[in-house]
């Protein structure tokens, strides 16, 4: 029995991991739609964050850009929150 418990707790930590590259990918298309592909390759610091997977850093590093303070504030702080927050949920 525990040997089934284990194998669904790692296989749920797979599945959440997934999850958490897919939606990640999704903040890079909606950034570089917005940016130009060039633009979001400049986010080295937020990409060193998510890498270490330093979202509290992530979110500040979103924050901290032309992008966050007068292209798309809104946006932006929608994207960034969702890093702060560990929270990985699309908005309704």
């Amino acid at each position: 029995m525990h040997d089934i418990e284990a194998k669904l707790t790692e296989a749920l930590a797979e599945a959440e991991l997934q999850l958490t590259v897919l939606e990640i990918s999704l903040v890079e298309a909606t950034a570089e739609a917005e940016l130009s592909r060039n633009g979001v390759r400049k986010f080295r610091r937020f990409w060193d964050a998510v890498d270490q997977g330093g979202f509290v850093e992530a979110y500040a590093e979103l924050l901290d850009s032309q992008w966050a303070k007068s292209d798309s504030p809104a946006r932006a702080m929608r994207m960034a929150r969702r890093f702060r927050d560990d929270r990985w949920q699309l908005d309704h």
